[in-house]
């Protein structure tokens, strides 16, 4: 069999298959998934002791909210993410295969408090302090330096995808991260150890600057903790 005549034939096969799928194309986005690991880092806030002066007489809610803002816990990511590119639908799908891509990369997400939702009462020496749940402040920040194209790795094309190779491109590599980082959003949401550490941070820092304020004023606060619902 000549290589014109294997050509016809290869070509004829390809367009056979593609005759059962709609004539036009469709963009599909990558599949991935995601295998992560944590680590988790106090950010620095000023000593508390800074935000009391010998006037304070009793705990100031403008002070408290301060502590809301600069009580961050940041918690680092690696992730691995594996994803698969599609081929296109339709005559542009023709010698293309499904393709495999994975690569490494890096960020951080900030757990803390929304301080606008934060409110205080004093009934004689009992504080009572209402606020959320720690969630996150902002997204998922990617280190655009953990990664670059080189540090892909890409499946190998098929030798008959030579005509047609499925390309990964960088919109792919967007699309990867978005989609694994919707997974590392919500592993670091449902790990109750990391979500509770950052709670009791906040509210740590909080009663640390209530009870220095009873220490000036020579009274010791009972402080209460009161957590509002998410609606």
């Amino acid at each position: 069999m000549n290589k014109k005549l294997l050509a016809l034939l290869l070509a004829g096969s390809m367009l056979l298959a593609a005759s059962c799928e709609d004539d036009y194309e469709v963009e599909e986005k990558a599949e991935s998934t995601v295998t992560t690991t944590f680590a988790v880092e106090t950010m620095p806030v000023a000593p508390v002791e800074s935000l009391v002066t010998t006037e304070s007489m009793q705990p100031d809610i403008v002070q408290i909210r301060n502590i809301c803002e600069l009580a961050t816990y940041r918690v680092y990511f690696h992730n691995v993410a594996k994803a698969v590119k599609p081929r296109s639908s339709g005559l542009s799908g023709i010698g293309e295969s499904d393709r495999q891509f994975w690569f490494e990369y890096s960020g951080y997400v900030d757990l803390g408090v929304d301080m606008s939702r934060v409110a205080m009462t004093i009934e004689g020496d009992v504080v009572t302090v209402t606020m959320p749940d720690v969630g996150p402040i902002g997204g998922v920040n990617v280190d655009s330096s953990s990664y670059d194209f080189n540090s892909v790795i890409i499946e190998g094309e098929h030798w008959y995808n030579v005509i047609n190779p499925n390309e990964i491109t960088a919109t792919d590599l967007t699309n990867a991260i978005n989609d694994t980082n919707t997974d590392t959003m919500f592993s670091i949401l449902s790990d109750n150890t990391i979500m509770m550490t950052a709670q009791q941070r906040a509210e740590e820092l909080i009663e640390n600057y209530i009870q220095l304020v009873g220490k000036y004023s020579d009274t010791h606060f009972t402080v209460v903790f009161e957590h509002v619902s998410e609606s």
